[in-house]
């Protein structure tokens, strides 16, 4: 929606606010996975806008790990390709160490 930048989208939305460590923006407290992140540059592209940036931190429920770390299964990420398309990923594979 279209709302007015002092409107409080989480109230509006219905969503709780999870504490930011290191950027002033709050992240969705229910998400499985979130990323504070910085913009180190942007680059125009026709009528869009690339946006890069920098992870500064990540947050992780703690049903997305695995012994420990990051199961990508369990996490089943949404890629952005541009325009209406977007990608899962597709086979993992498990590589073990001898």
């Amino acid at each position: 929606r279209d709302w007015p930048p002092e409107a409080d989208e989480f109230a509006l939305a219905g969503l709780e606010k999870g504490p930011s460590r290191i950027v002033r923006a709050p992240w969705v407290a229910d998400a499985p996975a979130a990323m504070e992140c910085r913009v180190t540059s942007t680059q125009p592209q026709g009528d869009a806008t690339v946006v890069f940036g920098e992870v500064l931190q990540f947050h992780l429920a703690a049903d997305m790990l695995t012994h420990g770390r990051p199961d990508a299964a369990r996490l089943d990420p949404l890629a952005r390709l541009g325009g209406a398309f977007y990608s899962r990923l597709g086979e993992i594979s498990l590589h073990l160490r001898d």
